[in-house]
């Protein structure tokens, strides 16, 4: 999961047997100095909750199990993959990061 300020967040979930499991990192980029909250307070901020969201990626994408990527402030998700490999070429489809230098 990963953080880009209150504005920007992008939120990282792993459905593993209809068990989801949000998992929780830290931020890399805060622009605006924004304070780290609680992940609870920051899926509140944008109207949402982390049952919400587990419940619209098992719509959308029928519980498959693997990585996915929430945009919560557009409402836009992503199925990576079952290998983390596969979040990062996500990330990259989606402008976040960059290639290896190595």
């Amino acid at each position: 999961m990963i953080r880009l300020s209150v504005q920007f967040t992008i939120k990282l979930l792993n459905a593993v047997i209809k068990i989801w499991a949000f998992r929780e990192g830290k931020p890399f980029v805060n622009l605006f100095n924004a304070p780290d909250l609680d992940i609870e307070d920051l899926f509140s901020l944008f109207d949402t909750s982390m049952e919400k969201i587990a419940a619209e990626l098992r719509y959308l994408y029928n519980g498959k199990q693997g990585y996915y990527i929430a945009n919560i402030l557009n409402k836009e998700y992503y199925y990576c993959g079952t290998e983390w490999e596969n979040v990062k070429n996500k990330l990259k489809e989606l402008g976040i990061g960059r290639n290896d230098r190595f």
